[in-house]
C-alpha cells in the first residue's frame, strides 16, 4: 500500500477529531446558532422593507421592485458570508477542512459535477411528470392511461428557453447572476464548507453528508411547508414532496462531490449547473386530456 493510498484511508475513515478551545459541546453551540442566525437572515431583511416602501413612496423615480430585490439578495449574501467568516475563526477551521483549494491535476472536478448537473435535471423533471401520473391519473382512477403514460412521454415533451433568456435585460441579467451564480456559491461554502468541515470533525463522513443535506433542504422549506401539509385542517399542498424531491437530491448530490473530492469547487460547479439549467430551460412534459 503506497503512503498516498494510507493518507486517503486515513482521512475518509474516521473523523477528523480536531482539538476544540471549548469541546465538543461549544462546537454544537456554535454550529446551532450560526444556522438559527442564518435562517433568520430573511426575516431580519424584512424588518426593512416598510422604510423601503417609504422611500420608494416618497422617491419612486429612483426606488423600484428590482433595487428592493437585488438590494435585499446582496444583503442576504454578505451576512451570510459574515456569518460564516465568524463561525470559521471561532472554531479555527483550516482551508483544507473547508475544502477551499482545488487538488491540482484532475480535470474530473470540473467535468464530473456537470455530468451530474445535467443528469439531475433530466431526473427531476421525469420525477415531476411521473408524479403526475401517481398523483392525477391513478386517483382519478384513469389507470390506463397512466399505463401508456410511462412510455408514450417523450412525444408529449417540448423544450424552450425560460423568461430569464426570453426577456434579456438589466433586471434578467442582475437577477440570474445572484440565483445561478452568488447564491449557489453562498450556499456551499455555508453548507459544504463551514457546516460540513466542523461537523467532520465529530461524525463520519456519510452522516455528516446527510445532516447537512437535510439543514439545506430547510433551508429552503421552513417548518410552515411541513405543518399545511400534515395538519387535515389547514388547506393540502399535495405537491410539496414533488417540489421537495430536487432540493434533496441536489444536495446529496453535491455532498457526495464534496466528500469525494474533498474541495468545495466540486459541489459549486454542480451547483451552478444545477441553477443554470433550472432557470434558463423549461422542459414539461403535458399531460394529454
Amino acid at each position: 500500500m503506497t503512503e498516498h493510498t494510507k493518507r486517503e484511508n486515513i482521512e475518509n475513515a474516521a473523523p477528523c477529531g480536531e482539538a476544540l478551545p471549548h469541546g465538543t459541546l461549544y462546537l454544537w453551540f456554535v454550529l446551532a446558532l450560526f444556522y438559527i442566525l442564518f435562517l433568520s437572515i430573511s426575516a431580519i431583511l424584512g424588518k426593512i422593507t416598510p422604510v423601503e416602501a417609504r422611500i420608494a413612496h416618497l422617491l419612486p423615480f429612483l426606488y423600484s421592485t428590482y433595487q428592493h430585490m437585488l438590494l435585499h439578495g446582496m444583503l442576504f449574501q454578505l451576512l451570510a458570508l459574515g456569518l460564516s467568516w465568524l463561525v470559521i475563526k471561532n472554531l479555527k477551521l483550516s482551508n483544507k477542512e473547508i475544502g477551499w483549494f482545488r487538488p491540482a491535476g484532475k480535470v474530473e472536478i470540473f467535468i464530473v459535477p456537470l455530468i451530474a448537473g445535467v443528469l439531475w435535471y433530466l431526473i427531476i423533471t421525469l420525477q415531476r411528470f411521473y408524479w403526475h401520473i401517481i398523483i392525477d391519473e391513478i386517483r382519478s382512477k384513469h389507470l390506463p392511461n397512466a399505463v401508456s403514460l410511462l412510455w408514450e412521454w417523450p412525444q408529449y415533451s417540448r423544450i424552450w428557453f425560460a423568461d430569464a433568456i426570453t426577456y434579456f435585460n438589466v433586471y434578467a441579467i442582475s437577477l440570474g447572476l445572484k440565483t445561478m451564480i452568488l447564491a449557489p456559491i453562498m450556499e456551499e461554502i455555508v453548507f459544504r464548507g463551514v457546516l460540513f468541515g466542523a461537523l467532520r470533525r465529530r461524525l463520519g463522513i456519510l452522516m455528516v453528508v446527510f445532516i447537512t443535506s437535510l439543514l439545506h433542504v430547510l433551508d429552503h422549506y421552513n417548518g410552515g411547508n411541513l405543518i399545511s401539509f400534515f395538519n387535515p385542517w389547514l388547506p393540502q399542498d399535495i405537491k410539496f414532496f414533488s417540489q421537495l424531491f430536487p432540493f434533496m437530491l441536489v444536495s446529496l448530490l453535491a455532498g457526495y462531490l464534496r466528500a469525494r473530492y474533498r474541495t468545495l469547487l466540486a459541489p459549486i460547479i454542480f451547483h451552478i449547473c444545477c441553477n443554470i439549467l433550472g432557470w434558463t430551460l423549461a422542459w414539461e412534459i403535458v399531460i394529454p386530456h
